[in-house]
């Protein structure tokens, strides 16, 4: 693994949940994930450098685990052979392999342990196709998450306006949503094959309820789809709300709520609270809860033990700590 060079080395920023932030390590892209193998570490989805890089949450170290930083393409291999072009949603499978969302691409693919990058499903094309491996198309993959009972990631389809499933042997199915872009975007609750939404974007599933939720971004709310496929919404406060991940210490969801700034929580019951950031207010500076900014966040994960990682783009990584 090579070392990140100093100019793209993630920036993390250390926020307790009570909000104070603070700031020990620099740069970053849109998702993040928290290996929870080790507990000690962040993948990162840097989409403007076409990498994704391994983060230490202790002393804010960075390595680059795949793609060829500044350089955009398609190609699997090990190493400096992986292409990537806008990595985004990104997610670390309980055994090693790293899935994420390669967007300008349309696909979805992986980097084992070893550190070799290979398309687990998607064609590049930007359309709609379910399937198997290369013969499945996406339209700007976002989202990722993984279904830790059944193994499946799911995948928010952005610009199809839908959600897929996709198992680790790349067969891809449809879980929910009018698939067809720019067309069938709208906001109805109700079964899977009658729901719409419009351009979702990040996806958490929550193991206690087996329930999947969405930050649909385009109608400005938050989202839960029940095991049994029904879609309802459970919030809806927001603008442009991109990433949502869950509290497993609390069973809250953690939501950028990329349009207003700030980061913000939601119980199950649709309570809305705000954990740090100042609403309305863009810009970048650390501090106590209303003094510490943030400029259009986007992915966030959390760590079992509550710690908060917010990727906020424009100025990096920051990590929120309990």
């Amino acid at each position: 693994m090579a070392g990140v060079p100093p100019d793209i080395v993630p920036r993390v920023v250390k926020l307790a949940n009570h909000g104070v932030v603070r700031t020990f390590s620099s740069t970053g892209g849109w998702g993040v994930a928290v290996d929870n193998n080790d507990g000690a570490h962040a993948y990162v989805a840097y989409s403007i450098k076409n990498m994704v890089a391994r983060v230490s949450l202790r002393d804010g170290s960075a390595v680059c685990v795949a793609g060829i930083p500044s350089s955009e393409g398609f190609h699997d291999g090990a190493g400096s052979e992986g292409l990537m072009y806008w990595p985004s949603g990104i997610a670390v499978h309980r055994s090693g392999d790293i899935y994420f969302c390669d967007e300008c691409n349309n696909a979805i693919r992986k980097i084992t342990p070893q550190g070799e990058l290979r398309t687990v499903a998607g064609n590049r094309s930007k359309s709609f196709c379910d399937g198997s491996g290369s013969a499945a198309s996406f339209f700007w993959p976002r989202g990722l998450a993984i279904n830790t009972i059944t193994d499946e990631l799911i995948v928010a389809d952005s610009d199809n306006n839908c959600l897929r499933l996709v198992t680790t042997a790349g067969v891809t199915t449809t879980l929910t949503g009018v698939c067809d872009a720019h067309v069938n975007l709208g906001h109805v609750d109700g079964p899977a094959c009658m729901a719409k939404f419009h351009n979702p974007q990040g996806v958490a599933f929550d193991p206690a309820t087996q329930c999947i939720f969405v930050a649909d971004s385009g109608n400005n709310c938050i989202r839960k789809i029940s095991p049994s496929g029904t879609v309802s919404t459970i919030a809806g406060t927001f603008n442009n709300p991109q990433g949502v991940a869950m509290d497993p210490t609390t069973g809250d969801l953690i939501v950028t709520d990329s349009g207003s700034h700030c980061v913000r929580r939601v119980s199950q019951q649709g309570g809305v609270t705000t954990v740090a950031g100042a609403p309305g207010v863009q810009g970048h500076h650390d501090g106590l809860p209303g003094e510490s900014l943030f400029d259009c966040p986007c992915g966030v994960a959390v760590r079992p033990d509550g710690d908060i990682i917010v990727a906020d783009m424009p100025f990096g990584l920051r990590l929120v700590m309990q």
